[in-house]
């Protein structure tokens, strides 16, 4: 059974331990910019100039590649196992869509302000101390000063996230098929595992259920949603516990290809071994 594993080149590390599995026979890591795709009499896809032939497909999206991804997904549908659709991609795409969802679905959510630009920021009231994620950074700011030096600093800056200070340090868990199977705690000084109450857990599996995916993280702090994404940092989830924690994200993978297989395909598989 054969894996393709697309992702950003910039996070290969974090994706590492999906290739280095035991569960499937063969995987392949294509980064997202190194794909082709060709449409016209049907669909082709082609990594390092041969067409793209696996049993299943697992991309790790980026907001960076987004639109690529978007293209993938759609090329892949109906070729090969996906953990999510088209639906899902968008919702996880943009925290500003999957937060109000969330909400909508009766999850506690904190609130917090989303932009495009920095220069809609100019004039907020937002209680100090603040925090700011803006190009791929989190930056904390205890006055008003503060907050408009780094808006002025990262002018011309997009999809900008503002929120007040969180007070408790931040708990990411990995959501799979249905169930949290790790949880690491974000502390000031460092990273360590921690364990959830069963109702929580059930809940933030719902979370990424009704976000349209088999999986996801969901980062929280007191028992409150404050992001969710396609995209866990797997190599930090298996070093925080010390176990292969990625390879449950790809069990159930297999599991579903399986299932998806007819007679009529292993007998197809079989025939090749001898034609």
């Amino acid at each position: 059974m054969r894996l393709m594993v697309i992702g950003d080149p910039a996070r290969q590390k974090k994706d590492a331990p999906l290739v280095g599995n035991r569960i499937f026979d063969e995987t392949t890591y294509a980064p997202i910019d190194k794909i082709r795709i060709g449409t016209g009499f049907g669909t082709q896809i082609v990594y390092k100039e041969e067409p793209v032939d696996v049993d299943a497909v697992l991309p790790i999206p980026t907001r960076r590649h987004l639109p690529m991804f978007m293209s993938a997904v759609a090329a892949f549908q109906s070729k090969a196992y996906l953990p999510f659709g088209m639906e899902g991609l968008l919702l996880f795409s943009r925290n500003a869509v999957a937060m109000p969802r969330l909400r909508q679905l009766g999850f506690v959510s904190g609130y917090r302000y989303y932009g495009l630009s920095s220069s809609v920021f100019t004039g907020i009231r937002i209680e100090m101390p603040a925090e700011i994620l803006v190009g791929g950074r989190q930056v904390a700011v205890e006055t008003r000063k503060q907050l408009l030096d780094v808006i002025r600093m990262h002018k011309g800056s997009k999809d900008i996230i503002m929120r007040e200070a969180l007070s408790s340090p931040v708990v990411e868990s990995l959501v799979t098929d249905g169930k949290v199977v790790a949880s690491i705690r974000h502390a000031r000084t460092k990273t360590i595992k921690t364990r959830l109450d069963e109702d929580f857990k059930e809940q933030l599996a719902d979370a990424v259920r009704l976000l349209g995916s088999d999986f996801g993280s969901v980062r929280t702090c007191e028992n409150e949603i404050i992001g969710a994404s396609l995209a866990p940092d797997f190599s930090l989830f298996n070093r925080i516990h010390g176990r292969r924690v990625s390879d449950s994200v790809l069990r159930p993978m297999l599991r579903r290809v399986d299932e998806e297989r007819t007679i009529f395909d292993n007998v197809l598989t079989a025939l090749r071994r001898f034609f």
